[in-house]
């Protein structure tokens, strides 16, 4: 064989199968689109929920803080009594 009756037949085995696997092509392209948005949902719920619990965390500082400022009013005002 020829290098150019290699290349040629080389050439139509890639077209012939590229041909038989469009469908397995535009299968993977769905199957890595559902992925991604799968992906994009799950990251968005713990996106969510992260920032629930910050704000459930800093509330709680915030409460904590609050009532040792409540306990050390109590005290100054024990005091001044």
């Amino acid at each position: 064989m020829e290098p150019t009756e290699d290349w040629e037949s080389i050439s139509k085995m890639l077209e012939d199968f590229r041909d038989e696997n469009k469908d397995t092509d535009e299968n993977i392209v769905f199957i890595a689109t559902k992925l991604h948005d799968e992906l994009d949902n799950n990251l968005n719920d713990i996106q969510e929920s992260a920032n629930i619990l910050e704000k459930d965390d800093n509330t709680e500082k915030s409460a904590e803080k609050n009532t040792y400022s409540d306990d050390n009013d109590s005290e100054t005002k024990a005091e001044e009594m």
